[in-house]
């Protein structure tokens, strides 16, 4: 064989946008009464005030996973991978959605905070003043993430929230989380790569957020 049909390919990459949540549902009608004239201003007091810090997925959103779950269990033959980890965002809308992908591979899911979409887990609320704030919002716990999807999550906080509480981050800290990802992809290539059956790729699925996703590419 050639010398490029002998060279190792590491890894594949598969980027997955959880199903619809119930905040995207919201997201929607903010979206329409905007191209309705409704002032900006007053739609994003809509917005801040419909959220849920942390939803699940919709209805529709979880219709939708029978699909994606079929896609998952094409995944070996597509990919031609032998070996797939999934990683997820703590978030529960990623959760869901990765306890679909792991059911269609015959896997098991890790955690890793990296992954949660831009902004973070946060709870908005009006101060006395009646200006919005944004604090710290309900994240789950591990032991709750772990008893009801049975992902490892050995990386989470094992205190309190998940999250540590943290609350609201800004642009710049979620563009460090992408980079930091990016680089820690690059790394798995080059263990990949280095190790004796590099020529057998592996897959990494990341099921995370729209907006990190974006960051990320």
């Amino acid at each position: 064989q050639s010398s490029s049909a002998m060279a190792p390919v590491g890894i594949k990459v598969l980027l997955v946008r959880h199903a619809q949540s119930m905040n995207n549902i919201v997201q929607a009608g903010v979206q329409t009464k905007i191209k309705q004239g409704v002032s900006p201003v007053i739609a994003q007091m809509e917005w801040l005030s419909n959220r849920q810090d942390d939803p699940d997925l919709s209805p529709d959103g979880y219709d939708q996973l029978s699909y994606l779950k079929m896609f998952a269990k094409k995944l070996p033959q597509k990919t031609s991978c032998h070996t797939f980890r999934v990683y997820t965002s703590p978030m529960q809308r990623a959760c869901s959605t990765a306890k679909c992908v792991t059911e269609g591979i015959e896997c098991k899911a890790e955690c890793m905070a990296d992954l949660v979409e831009v902004g973070g887990i946060y709870h908005a609320f009006q101060d006395a003043q009646g200006k919005w704030q944004k604090g710290p919002g309900a994240a789950m716990t591990a032991a709750q993430i772990k008893a009801r999807y049975d992902f490892n999550v050995a990386s989470l906080s094992q205190e309190g929230p998940w999250d540590g509480a943290k609350g609201y981050e800004t642009t710049a800290q979620a563009l460090a989380r992408a980079q930091s990802v990016a680089e820690w992809l690059r790394t798995q290539a080059i263990i990949k790569t280095q190790s004796l059956d590099g020529n057998a790729p592996d897959c990494i699925v990341l099921v995370s957020h729209a907006d990190f996703l974006a960051l990320l590419l």
